[in-house]
C-alpha cells in the first residue's frame, strides 16, 4: 500500500520526509520545478503563486509537490476505497504535517504510486459525483475508474513533474474527450493493440498501470547529512521585528520541534547544538549593517527530547541577552545538530516510566552542566585500587535503579564493616600515642562503644577529599586554617588499615580512624610520621 501526501505548493520536503522515517523505510518525493509555464500547464499544482513570491531563492530549485510512504497492509485493505491504514497512523501523519508548517494537503492511497496521486490530487472531484456515494462499498480498482482523464500524466510521470510531457498529456486528454471518454476506466476498456501508435509510448504506460499493475521504479531518496531548521522571517507576509525574548521563544519552539522530529525519525540523538540569529539594521543614507549572533550548546548526555532541549536554550538565551541584548530585530534563525549520537529504537514501557526517568535526569544534567561546567558536574564511579583518593573518577552514566540489595550488589553494606585492626584496644592505643582524646578510657586501653550510625551514614565517607589535608594538632582539638574550621576529639572507631601498592614507588601504609567531633560531625582521618590528615567527611 502506496499513501501520497499532495501538497498544494511546491516546497521542500527532506526535513518531513526524515521525520517519517519513525513510519516506513521506503519512501520517495515528487520532484518540480516551480515556474510561470508549469504553472500555466498544470493549473492544479498552482493553487498557491505566493509560495514564489515569497520564497523567490527556491523558485527556480528542485522543489518536492508529493511525499510516498510504502506500507505493508492486508490484501483486503489495499482494494478498499476507505482509508485502508488505522485513523490514529493517519492522524500522526496530519500531525506531523503541522509541525513543519505543512497544511491543506490532501491524501490518496493505492497500490502503486501513481494511482495513489491519482487519487490524492482528484479525491474531490471523485467525492463531487453521484457514483461516489457508494464509494465505501467499492473497491480501489472502481474508485481509480472514476478518476478524470487529466489524471493519466499523473500515471505516466508519478516522482517527477515535467511541463512538456504535462502539456502533450492534456492534449492527448482533450482529444480522448472528443472520442467520448470521460474518464480512467473508460480509457482502460482501449484495445492496447494500435494505442502506442495513435497516442504515444505514454499512453502504453498509463494502460499497464491501469490494467496489469505497472509501476515505475522509485527513485532513491537522498537526504540531508545535518539536521538544519531555520525560519526566515522577512519572508512572511506580515513582516513584525522580534527584539523581545518572548517572541523569540516562540519562533524558537518551532525550531526545536521540527529538529526533534526529524532525530526520532534518524534514531538518533543531539550531542551538540547551534543557534544562529541574524539580524539586520540601516540607516537613511548608510550601508546595510548585519549582525550575527551564535550559541553553541553541548550536552553531556545526548538528548533527543523537546523536553529536555528547549528548556536549556530558552535559559542561555535568557541569561545571554539580559548581559548583551540584540542589536538589531532578528531577521533570520537557525537551529543546526552540529553531532549526534544512536538512539534507542525501543518502545516506550507500559508498565514502567523508565524512559521518562531517564529523560527528566538527562535534562537535569544538562541543564547543571549550563549553569556549573561539565567539569563540576559528575557522578562517581567505584574504580578498583587501593590508595582511597585513586578509586574512583568522575563519570555521568544513569543512575542505578531500585535498592542495592534487591539488585543484588555484592558492593551493597550490609552492616558495620570489621577488619583484622579494627580492634578497640589497637585503636586506643594508637590515638593515645596521637595525643588525642586523652581520657579514662583511653588511658585503660580500652574505649567505649560510640554509635557512628545514628543518622544512617554509611561506613566510607561521603565526601572524600582529592588529597588528603594536614591538620594542626593541639591536644584535643584538630584545627585547618585554610578551611577556617576547628574541630575537639570526641571519640573515635579504629584503626581500619589500609595499605596496597608494594610494587610500585608509591607504595603507602595507613591507618584511618572515624572520629567524631563537639559539632557533631565525622572525620575521616589517618595517622602517619607527619602527623593528622583529614581525609573525608561523614555528612
Amino acid at each position: 500500500m502506496v499513501v501520497c501526501l499532495l501538497f498544494p505548493y511546491p516546497v521542500p520536503l527532506e526535513p518531513l520526509a526524515e521525520a517519517c522515517y519513525r513510519f516506513t523505510p521506503r519512501m520517495a518525493v515528487r520532484s518540480t520545478t516551480w515556474d510561470e509555464g508549469f504553472a500555466k500547464a498544470n493549473p492544479a499544482n498552482s493553487q498557491d503563486e505566493g509560495f514564489a513570491k515569497a520564497n523567490p531563492a527556491n523558485s527556480q530549485s528542485r522543489l518536492h509537490e508529493a511525499l510516498f510512504l510504502h506500507f505493508q497492509v492486508t490484501p483486503q485493505g489495499a482494494n478498499s476505497a476507505v482509508e485502508p491504514l488505522s485513523p490514529l497512523l493517519m492522524l500522526k501523519l496530519q500531525h506531523l504535517c503541522g509541525r513543519f508548517g505543512l497544511k491543506d494537503h490532501q491524501v490518496g492511497w493505492g497500490t502503486a504510486a501513481p494511482l495513489a496521486l491519482a487519487r490524492a490530487r482528484y479525491r474531490n472531484h471523485v467525492a463531487g459525483q453521484k457514483s461516489a456515494r457508494n464509494a465505501a462499498r467499492n473497491s480501489g480498482q472502481r474508485a481509480v475508474a472514476t478518476l478524470p482523464l487529466e489524471a493519466l500524466v499523473d500515471l505516466v510521470s508519478p516522482f517527477s513533474a515535467d511541463p512538456d510531457l504535462t502539456r502533450r498529456m492534456n492534449q492527448m486528454s482533450l482529444l480522448l474527450h472528443k472520442l467520448g471518454l470521460q474518464n480512467l476506466g473508460d480509457f482502460a476498456k482501449l484495445p492496447l493493440a494500435g494505442l502506442a501508435s495513435r497516442f504515444g509510448e505514454e499512453a502504453l504506460t498509463a494502460y499497464k498501470v491501469l490494467n496489469e499493475g505497472f509501476e515505475p521504479p522509485w527513485p532513491p531518496l537522498v537526504l540531508p547529512e545535518k539536521v538544519v531548521e531555520e525560519e526566515d522571517l522577512e519572508s512572511r507576509e506580515l513582516f513584525v521585528p522580534v527584539e523581545t525574548l518572548e517572541p523569540l521563544l516562540f519562533l524558537l519552539r518551532a525550531l526545536v520541534d521540527r529538529v526533534v522530529a526529524r532525530l526520532h525519525g534518524r534514531n538518533e540523538r543531539a550531542v551538540s547544538v547551534q543557534l544562529d540569529f541574524e539580524s539586520h539594521r540601516s540607516a537613511l543614507g548608510s550601508a546595510l549593517q548585519i549582525h550575527k549572533r551564535e550559541w553553541e550548546f553541548g550536552f553531556p548526555v545526548p538528548q533527543k527530547s523537546f523536553n529536555t532541549i528547549f528548556p536549556i536554550l530558552k535559559e542561555k538565551l535568557f541569561f545571554d541577552l539580559q548581559r548583551r541584548p540584540l542589536e538589531a530585530p532578528v531577521t533570520l534563525m537557525r537551529l543546526s545538530i552540529l553531532e549526534t549520537a544512536p538512539g534507542s529504537a525501543r518502545q516506550r514501557d507500559f508498565f514502567h516510566n523508565r524512559e521518562h526517568e531517564q529523560e527528566v535526569w538527562s535534562s537535569l544534567v544538562a541543564r547543571l552542566c549550563q549553569k556549573l561546567g561539565e567539569e563540576h558536574v559528575f557522578g562517581a564511579e567505584v574504580l578498583s585500587r587501593h590508595r582511597p583518593e585513586s578509586a574512583w573518577r568522575g563519570h555521568l552514566s544513569e543512575p542505578a535503579r531500585g535498592d542495592p540489595q534487591e539488585r543484588g550488589d555484592p558492593q551493597a553494606p550490609d552492616g558495620p564493616r570489621t577488619g583484622p585492626d579494627m580492634r578497640a584496644g589497637s585503636g586506643a592505643r594508637a590515638v593515645a600515642r596521637a595525643g588525642l582524646g586523652a581520657g579514662p578510657a583511653a588511658e585503660a586501653g580500652t574505649v567505649t562503644p560510640v554509635n557512628f550510625a545514628l543518622a544512617g551514614l554509611p561506613n566510607r565517607p561521603t565526601r572524600l577529599l582529592s588529597k588528603p589535608r594536614l591538620l594542626d594538632q593541639d591536644g584535643d582539638w584538630l584545627s585547618d586554617f585554610e578551611l577556617r574550621k576547628r574541630w575537639k576529639v570526641i571519640d573515635w572507631d579504629g584503626p581500619e588499615r589500609i595499605s596496597g601498592e608494594w610494587w610500585s614507588e608509591h607504595k603507602f601504609e595507613r591507618d584511618y580512624y572515624r572520629v567524631l567531633t563537639d559539632n557533631g560531625e565525622q572525620l575521616w582521618l589517618f595517622l602517619a610520621k607527619e602527623g593528622v590528615y583529614l581525609h573525608g567527611f561523614f555528612d
